[in-house]
């Protein structure tokens, strides 16, 4: 990746989780960690949170609806400010939270439809 790319990425990466933690209260952000800890709640390839716990209730369908919603629109406004399609900024947080963000117990949904655990820094399937 150039330079120039790169640099754009990791700013649009940033905006994208600045965005984010503006738009969801701190103690709706914990939660939602919490959520993602203890497996309620995954990530998926594509940028987006996904209940994986059918039990878990409106209240975390409702989180997770609101944080889907906050990322759709943060990715919109940057794709249209970096000229990138949305899907390219989507996958990119995707990607940047999976190996930053996301804490240990965080199940993620790979695009070939397996799902890996977050387990001390590392992922496993």
């Amino acid at each position: 990746m150039h330079m120039k790319n790169r640099r754009r990425f990791l700013a649009l990466l940033g905006l994208c989780l600045f965005a984010v933690m503006l738009a969801i209260p701190p103690a709706a952000a914990q939660r939602f960690d919490e959520l993602r800890g203890s497996g309620v709640v995954g990530e998926r390839y594509d940028g987006y949170a996904v209940v994986r716990d059918k039990a878990a209730g409106p209240r975390v369908l409702a989180l997770v609806v609101k944080v889907n919603y906050v990322r759709q629109a943060a990715f919109a406004r940057r794709a249209a400010e970096q000229d990138l399609p949305i899907d390219e900024v989507a996958r990119a947080h995707a990607r940047r939270n999976m190996l930053l963000w996301a804490p240990p117990g965080t199940w993620y949904l790979a695009e070939d439809g397996r799902w890996i655990r977050k387990k001390d820094g590392r992922w496993t399937r």
